[in-house]
C-alpha cells in the first residue's frame, strides 16, 4: 500500500522556531564515531544516526526581543561517508563549517589536531536558525548550519 501523501512545507504539526538572526550556544556535546541508535522518548520510536557530533542548541539571544530566548533543540554535525565506507570530516559540510570556525586552517594544514568534543562544549556563535522545536526529543533535527562567526563569550 502506497504512503500517505502530505501537502506543504513543514506540516508534521511540530512547532518551529523561526529566528532570523541568532546568538546560540553548544552544550551537551557527545561525539560518536559509529552510527548510532536512538530511542525518541515521546513514542518510542528507534532511529539509526550516521556518527556526528550530537548536541543541545540554546539560544542566547534570539536578536528579535527575547520570546526565544532560552529555547534548546538538539542539533548534529554529521561526519560524511566515502565510497569504501569510511567515515570523514567533509570541508563543505555542516560539520566541515564548524571546523572551519573552530580550528582555522583546519583543512589546510594537516598538522591542525582532529576536532573534540571539548572544544565546542559552550562554543557561542551566531547563525540564522528556522528550526523545529518539540518534535526532536530524542529524534533527528537540522538546523541552519555553522555558517557563522566566532563569538566566544
Amino acid at each position: 500500500m502506497p504512503l500517505p501523501r502530505k501537502t506543504g512545507a513543514r506540516s508534521s504539526g511540530a512547532p518551529v522556531l523561526n529566528i532570523s538572526r541568532a546568538h546560540v550556544r553548544l552544550i551537551d556535546v557527545e561525539e560518536h564515531v559509529e552510527p548510532y541508535t536512538i530511542t525518541r522518548k515521546s513514542d518510542g520510536a528507534t532511529f539509526t544516526l550516521d556518527p556526528q557530533f550530537s548536541c543541545t542548541v540554546e539560544v542566547i539571544d534570539d536578536g528579535q526581543g527575547g520570546s526565544d530566548n532560552g529555547a534548546r533543540f538538539f542539533e548534529g554535525f554529521r561526519y560524511k561517508q566515502d565510497k569504501s565506507g569510511s567515515w570523514f570530516n567533509q570541508e563543505n559540510s555542516k560539520l566541515g563549517m564548524l571546523t572551519h570556525v573552530v580550528k582555522p586552517g583546519y583543512f589546510e594544514y594537516p598538522s591542525i589536531p582532529e576536532l573534540e568534543s571539548f572544544e565546542i562544549f559552550g562554543f557561542e556563535f551566531g547563525d540564522r536558525f528556522d528550526h523545529r522545536v518539540g518534535h526532536h526529543a530524542g529524534a533527528p533535527g537540522e538546523a541552519g548550519g555553522a555558517r557563522s562567526r566566532r563569538d566566544r563569550g
